[in-house]
């Protein structure tokens, strides 16, 4: 079963899915994140379904993030979809799992409630007016990076040729090639390690593994991705995770 769950993740088409198939405290640590939690959340509330997004904003909505489980079903005249949505919202941890009926309190009352970090962090989004997790820059500082006398920000054919330059600077350190302007950043090289895609080698230092080759044959936007799995999944197996 551990394999299957693992193949599941790196097969994982978008990142959305991805996300759903991390271990819960991964997700509910991505959401309470002090800079980029909130962002998150809304990232995650965009993706819900329609039904599911008005739920949580109901639930987010009186306070302490709770209303009874057959309260929440009322909202909509399909119980089914109501199930999936409620079921949507469990598997991205934005509400806490449900509690099962026991014999020894057969009546007790369903509830569904919002986890902590995915209340608060949506409670944040919704009264921040900053649009993105990252600092805004005038078009003076953008320009200092850049050469052109004209002090221009750059354009998007330049960040594309800045971007692909720095990509093939990894694929070819990766290969062991020289040909390459500029060394990958020492946080790229221990992450390549770290992941497999290069190994240490008595003889010639570090160098490609066969994993390392299998993902030299992919298509470039697939070894993105890739490397972003690895990157996740790595983020996932930090202490604080478990």
């Amino acid at each position: 079963m551990g394999k299957k769950g693992k193949s599941t993740v790196t097969t994982s088409s978008n990142l959305f899915q991805y996300l759903r198939h991390l271990h819960p405290n991964a997700k509910l640590r991505l959401y309470a994140d002090p800079s980029r939690g909130t962002f998150v959340c809304k990232a995650v509330l965009q993706y819900l379904p329609d039904l599911a997004r008005q739920m949580v904003f109901r639930l987010a909505s009186n306070g302490s993030g709770i209303f009874g489980r057959e309260e929440c079903l009322s909202w909509t005249t399909s119980r089914a979809q109501g199930l999936k949505a409620l079921t949507e919202m469990e598997d991205f941890c934005v509400t806490l799992p449900q509690q099962p009926i026991t014999e020894e309190d057969p009546k007790q009352k369903q509830i569904v409630q919002l986890s902590k970090q995915f209340l608060l962090g949506i409670q944040g989004c919704i009264t921040s007016l900053k649009p993105t997790p990252w600092p805004s820059a005038d078009i003076e500082e953008k320009a200092r990076g850049f050469k052109e006398v004209t002090r221009m920000p750059p354009t998007a054919n330049d960040l594309e040729f800045y971007t692909q330059r720095r990509w093939d600077s990894v694929l070819h350190y990766l290969v062991g090639s020289t040909d390459y302007t500029e060394d990958p950043p020492s946080a790229v090289v221990t992450f390549l390690q770290k992941t497999g895609l290069m190994q240490k080698d008595s003889e010639f230092g570090l160098v490609i593994s066969s994993k390392g080759y299998e993902f030299m044959l992919q298509d470039v936007r697939l070894q993105v991705w890739l490397f972003i799995v690895q990157y996740l999944s790595s983020f996932e197996s930090n202490r604080r995770c478990e």
